[in-house]
C-alpha cells in the first residue's frame, strides 16, 4: 500500500501539501523529485482550486544502462493566486 509518509528530499507528501497550502498570496514555491503518486495526490487536491496554479514538469534523469529505467521524478511549482486584501474567506 502506498503511504502519504513518503519523503521527497527532506519533506514528506503531507509536508509538501502543507507547504503549498501555506504559500502567501502571490508567491511561488517549488519542489523537486516528487514521484507519480505524489503528483497524482497533488492534482486531486489542487486541480479544481482556483486560488492555486500547480505545474508539473517531468524531471527524470535518462540513463543509458540497458534494462534499467529510472523512476519518473517531477519538478512541481505551486503558485498561490490573488492578494491578501482582507476580503471575506470561506472556511
Amino acid at each position: 500500500m502506498l503511504s502519504l509518509n513518503k519523503t521527497f528530499g527532506n519533506l514528506g507528501l503531507l509536508d509538501v501539501i502543507n507547504e503549498i497550502e501555506n504559500i502567501p498570496f502571490g508567491k511561488i514555491k517549488s519542489f523537486s523529485d516528487l514521484d507519480e503518486f505524489a503528483v497524482r495526490k497533488l492534482k486531486e487536491r489542487f486541480e479544481k482550486r482556483e486560488d492555486y496554479k500547480i505545474t508539473f514538469k517531468d524531471n527524470t534523469v535518462n540513463t543509458l544502462l540497458v534494462g534499467y529505467s529510472e523512476p519518473k521524478k517531477y519538478y512541481v511549482t505551486a503558485e498561490r493566486k490573488g492578494t491578501n486584501s482582507g476580503g471575506t474567506q470561506n472556511a
